[in-house]
């Protein structure tokens, strides 16, 4: 069994009023503190997601957060599930990705994801229709770059380093509930994880690797997962948030 910790940062209070700047910074502090205790009673891994211009300040920072957790702890791995590729520059990933796959010694794993919010795309000049071919692209420079070789990029020679420490690259897996974010995988040789537990994606994904002469493996969602609630003190806990 993996015991895990997500977190998504939301500045919202049980009863659905936002937090005020120091509660904010109060719970980014206590996050850390909940890493610490993990990180020193067996907790495997910790999960990020990513959003944009969310009202309640949603998941806004997922590499930002990595790095912080990497520094308060010595074994916890995390998994950001999902990082929208597509709204970034790959180079600038790509670099951010290996420091933090140096810094952590391989704590790393990423999820690359399309998203499903136009207003992210429109807020960061990018090109919803266009979402697909940014995810190719960005994909293939990113595993170029992580060579630490020079490559070809839009025209131009470009060489990102250092390397990271995992080889070929850190965990990279592409993620979605689609077939076509299915295929993208099998295209591409990588990893699928699943969204959502949906009905004949698992075989699909086999069969597009196999038209495509690659590999990987297919990860989805257990229908057995379990949300647990950690305290010293359970009954004032259950009392308190019950």
């Amino acid at each position: 069994m993996r015991s895990l910790l997500r977190f998504n940062m939301v500045m919202q209070k049980p009863m659905g009023e936002l937090a005020t700047r120091a509660d904010n910074g109060r719970r980014h502090r206590e996050m850390l503190d909940m890493c610490r205790f993990a990180d020193a009673n067996g907790f495997s891994g910790v999960t990020l997601e990513e959003h944009h211009g969310a009202f309640n300040g949603w998941s806004s920072s997922p590499l930002v957060i990595a790095g912080m957790i990497f520094g308060a702890s010595t074994n916890l791995q995390i998994t950001i599930s999902a990082l929208l590729v597509p709204l970034h520059d790959p180079l600038r990933l790509a670099e951010d990705i290996a420091v933090l796959d140096l810094a952590s010694g391989g704590r790393l794993m990423i999820v690359a994801g399309l998203g499903y919010r136009p207003e992210e795309y429109a807020a960061l000049g990018k090109d919803w229709a266009g979402r697909g071919a940014l995810m190719d692209e960005a994909i293939t420079a990113m595993r170029n770059a992580w060579t630490g070789e020079p490559f070809e990029y839009q025209g131009r020679t470009v060489q990102v380093t250092p390397a990271p420490q995992s080889n070929p690259h850190p965990m990279l897996m592409l993620g979605g509930t689609s077939k076509i974010a299915a295929r993208r995988a099998a295209r591409f040789g990588l990893p699928f994880f699943a969204a959502d537990r949906v009905p004949g994606l698992r075989e699909y994904y086999g069969e597009q690797c196999a038209a495509h002469g690659t590999g990987g493996f297919f990860i989805a969602p257990s229908a057995e997962t379990a949300m647990i609630h950690v305290a010293e003190d359970p009954d004032a806990a259950w009392a308190e948030l019950g």
